[in-house]
């Protein structure tokens, strides 16, 4: 019974004087933890990554997790929630309310290595502007901790974006020629002209069908100011035309009437014979009366 004990109690020491040693070996005398644009100039819309890495580590071993905490001008960019690890590290969630992170590595980190990639999205801007993303509160570990105050990345310019007009082409003197010519034929055609018939006179006057009655020639007011409109088979010459007219009515013994005219002396004559018929029946009538 008594060796029992006495051999897990050396077997406890072992352990513990094992255990001691490991703590006393991991230790880190210095380390640099940098943040790094992928590039200086963005657009609005673009995507800005900074890549977290590890440097000039003096410890007797590499690391084994990363924490810290991100600050940056929300203005400006909007945080991705997700960083993604790089060389064996895990992805790290990134809190929404702390931008707090955690990173952890299986085995042990090597020196001048890549740990974490972070995203943002560049908001929109009036004017460029310059900005930073910084780290806080660095904590690495390798079973003992070691704390960096903060860091911060180089300036990034958000550019503001300016609209593009396009170019118009240059016009060909010839091109602007044809255009002005097929403008002008867009106005013809938009505005279509009545085209004149040289043998239609302004005024034209219809020549009336002839008629059983003859019906007076109407004297033409204006045959002195403009020429009477030419008729097939008639002359144009306004003076044969008024020596016509003059024989016809010489050569005329009855006024020629128009169809009102001959219409008027048809009741007339109706109203005479009537008239005539009635007084013939008076003196009839009286002869009678006269031999009764």
């Amino acid at each position: 019974m008594k060796k029992k004990f006495l051999i897990l109690s050396i077997m406890m020491l072992l352990v513990t004087m094992f255990l001691s040693a490991n703590v006393l070996a991991a230790t880190i005398t210095s380390a640099t933890v940098t943040i790094t644009p992928s590039k200086t100039e963005y657009k609005s819309g673009e995507t800005i990554e900074f890549t977290i890495s590890l440097k000039d580590l003096t410890a007797s071993s590499g690391i084994l997790g990363l924490g810290a905490y991100i600050e940056y001008d929300s203005n400006l960019l909007t945080l991705e929630p997700t960083a993604k690890g790089l060389s064996g590290w895990v992805d790290a969630d990134i809190s929404e309310k702390t931008h707090r992170f955690i990173t952890t590595k299986n085995s042990h980190s090597a020196n001048n290595e890549d740990i974490l990639k972070i995203s943002f999205t560049a908001k929109e801007v009036t004017s460029d502007i310059t900005t930073s993303v910084k780290l806080k509160k660095i904590e690495i570990s390798n079973g003992v901790e070691y704390d960096i105050d903060e860091i911060s990345s180089n300036n990034i310019t958000l550019k503001k974006e300016t609209p593009t007009t396009p170019e118009k082409p240059p016009v060909d003197e010839g091109d602007k020629g044809g255009n002005e010519g097929n403008q002008g034929e867009e106005e013809k055609h938009q505005n279509p002209t009545t085209p004149t018939n040289p043998n239609t006179p302004n005024n034209p006057t219809n020549p009336t069908e002839p008629t059983d009655q003859n019906t007076p020639d109407t004297p033409n007011d204006n045959t002195d100011n403009q020429s009477t409109p030419s008729i097939p088979g008639t002359s144009n010459n306004s003076n044969n035309n008024s020596s016509n007219n003059d024989s016809n009515n010489s050569s005329s013994s009855i006024p020629q009437l128009g169809t009102n005219g001959v219409l008027a002396i048809i009741i007339a004559i109706i109203v005479i014979i009537a008239v005539i018929i009635f007084i013939k029946i008076k003196i009839i009538d009286k002869k009678i009366k006269r031999g009764n």
